[in-house]
């Protein structure tokens, strides 16, 4: 049974799942030279949503089972050279995946925006990837594609033009139109308790280098990503990022990983970018306050069953067209050259764009050799940049602009 199947997408019935699952048909049909299945735990959901996909998608082959389940999992890997998997949270849903596909030299893809998973399950699996040359990707959406190949991007541009590393990068999130998923919002949750059980895990959150490599887990102070301050390079008003804990956690990474292209004392931000600045102090404020519910038991309770979306729920198709976002990201040479780019995306982040992202990597996943990419933990930059960037913009309604 070993290769039966190209990819495996584990969570087919979730609501980002049901998305990417629609991009795979769309892009590479059942007959295009990709072969794949969904998976899940409920065999009547698989087989409701699998109708809904019309007669192409009829011999879609459905994988049933419990994720939870050492035996299931290990025979799930064993059939297929990727897993994609959008079964969050990734710390409760997500463990027994990665440890197969690390043990058996599978290539692996997820959604994770969970730092304390992503650095655990490196910490416990890296040698055993190296050695089976399995290739595990976490963070392969919204958060943190944009960031992570956007920095990748400028760093490029500078050694090409200028010959010079990146001294500074600073993000400004410019649109961002759509809602967060319902497996952010469980994520978040997870995170809350996790750190009630174990207050020393802010320690590791706190820490923007906490996803590098064992022995490249220091380096220079790094700005804040908390307050309000004014952009020097568009004049606009900057709160805090809901994502940037996250996705400046990828981009030291890939630095690391890649042995410093954007130099040993590189400095990176990200924030959101308003033009009013009371939008921008309303935004911090209501940031602060949306963590103090989320942190009071009475008002998480409320607002998770009045307010905030559940895990496979999510916006209507007319939201998911409309929605886009776009990035500018700023840099600064060490020579003092400065460059811009724009990472625009179609759809809504959380979702429709976030589908497409995860769908695009599993693909570049399977076609990167083993030759040129060694087994182990990586980044979706540090490991396939250029041809996820080359992927994204063909068929995920992407685009790396330079800006003039």
């Amino acid at each position: 049974m070993s290769d039966q199947f190209d990819v495996i997408l584990w969570g087919g019935t979730s609501f980002v799942g049901k998305l990417t699952a629609k991009h795979l048909l769309e892009v590479y049909g059942l007959d295009k030279g990709l072969r794949w299945a969904i998976g899940g735990r409920n065999e009547g959901k698989l087989r409701a949503f699998r109708a809904t996909l019309g007669a192409e998608a009829a011999q879609l082959p459905l994988i049933v089972g419990d994720g939870l389940d050492a035996s299931f999992v290990d025979e799930m890997v064993a059939k297929t050279k990727v897993v994609l998997t959008t079964v969050g949270p990734y710390r409760l849903y997500g463990q027994e995946v990665i440890r197969a596909c690390a043990q058996q030299g599978k290539d692996y893809c997820d959604l994770a925006g969970e730092v304390v998973f992503v650095r655990n399950m490196r910490d416990r699996h890296h040698e055993a990837a190296l050695e089976s040359g399995a290739r595990i990707l976490s963070m392969c959406g919204v958060d943190s594609l944009p960031s992570d190949l956007g920095v990748w991007k400028l760093a490029q541009i500078a050694e090409e033009r200028f010959g010079e590393k990146l001294r500074h990068v600073s993000t400004e999130v410019a649109a961002f139109k759509g809602a967060f998923s319902g497996g952010t919002i469980a994520s978040m949750k997870q995170r809350n308790k996790d750190l009630q059980a174990d207050p020393s895990l802010h320690r590791l959150l706190d820490d923007p280098y906490a996803l590098c490599p064992d022995g490249r887990r220091q380096g220079v102070r790094q700005p804040s990503l908390t307050g309000v301050e004014r952009s020097a390079s568009s004049g606009r008003w900057l709160a805090p990022f809901v994502m940037a804990s996250i996705n400046t956690r990828i981009v030291h990474a890939t630095n690391a990983m890649l042995d410093y292209p954007y130099g040993e004392t590189f400095t990176y931000s990200e924030k959101m970018g308003f033009r009013n600045p009371l939008v921008a102090h309303g935004l911090a404020r209501g940031i602060d306050a949306f963590e103090a519910a989320m942190n009071w038991a009475p008002t998480e309770r409320f607002l998770s069953a009045k307010v905030l979306p559940k895990p496979g729920e999510g916006p209507s198709e007319k939201m998911q067209r409309e929605g886009f976002f776009r990035f500018d990201l700023y840099g600064e040479t060490e020579g003092g050259n400065r460059i811009s780019l724009e990472v625009f995306g179609e759809r809504d982040p959380g979702y429709g764009a976030t589908a497409r992202m995860i769908g695009e990597t599993a693909k570049c996943l399977l076609d990167a050799s083993k030759d040129e990419l060694a087994g182990g933990f990586w980044t979706p930059a540090a490991s396939i940049a250029a041809p996820l960037i080359a992927r994204l913009e063909a068929n995920a309604g992407m685009r790396f602009r330079e800006r003039q």
